[in-house]
């Protein structure tokens, strides 16, 4: 509602206004932006996001469901906005395309330097039996790397986690196996358990493992839990 009445007020500017931290404004925002409801403008703020509602003069949707009149519902506006929502779904399935192709040149690469490691150790191997007596690893299960020092370690950071696999680190995120925060890679258990000791008091983080340390800094710098009364840590759900 305040954005709706100050468009373009920035996290700092809500922040003050409402009273509340500046943390909690910058979450409350991103789970917004992820769901459609406001957006970033050019000028660094942020404004509600306002679809065509249907061909009424100048009459308009806000996505929370409420309807207002912008005042300016002019045709060549309508479709301006039709174009750029369409623009902005043609980047998004273009980037998938692009993620897609590049985890199969990754992986068409890995199978290449494991047939000619296979060849150099095995100097007497027919040319026509390489293909079919080589066996390639690096796929789902015992021999992925990522996911074995994901189960042994529970935190990895973002960049050591690109070292240990050939694929995109968004394919582990998609199927269930990790969750990214800030700039570490948790494993999706592991994260799911720490979860449940919310709230944590102040007086138990001591108590906490290290990697349950990194996860909860990880999590306050991301904005998705706050310290509330000074007393204790609760998630932002």
């Amino acid at each position: 509602m305040y954005l709706k009445n100050n468009p373009g007020a920035t996290p700092r500017e809500i922040a003050d206004a409402l009273g509340i931290s500046l943390n909690l404004v910058r979450a409350l925002l991103r789970k917004l932006r992820e769901s459609g409801y406001v957006m970033k403008s050019s000028r660094g703020g942020y404004v509600v996001r306002i679809t065509k509602l249907h061909e009424k003069s100048a009459e308009y949707r806000v996505e929370e469901g409420e309807t207002i009149d912008t005042g300016r519902g002019s045709k060549s506006e309508v479709m301006v906005s039709d174009m750029a929502s369409e623009l902005r779904d043609l980047i998004k399935k273009l980037m998938s395309e692009i993620e897609s192709l590049r985890e199969r040149v990754g992986r068409i690469e890995y199978e290449i330097n494991i047939l000619k490691k296979s060849l150099q150790t095995s100097p007497n191997l027919r040319r026509h039996e390489a293909p079919s007596e080589v066996k390639v690893k690096g796929k789902e299960g015992a021999d992925d790397k990522l996911l074995e020092e994901l189960k042994s370690r529970k935190v990895l950071s973002i960049e050591e986690a690109k070292s240990l696999t050939y694929k995109s680190l968004e394919s582990y995120i998609t199927q269930g196996y990790a969750v990214p925060i800030s700039n570490y890679i948790v494993l999706k258990e592991f994260y799911e358990e720490v979860k449940k000791k919310f709230p944590i008091k102040v007086t138990e983080v001591k108590s906490l493992t290290n990697e349950e340390r990194i996860v909860l800094d990880a999590m306050i710098r991301e904005g998705m839990v706050y310290l509330h009364g000074g007393r204790e840590y609760r998630l932002i759900e």
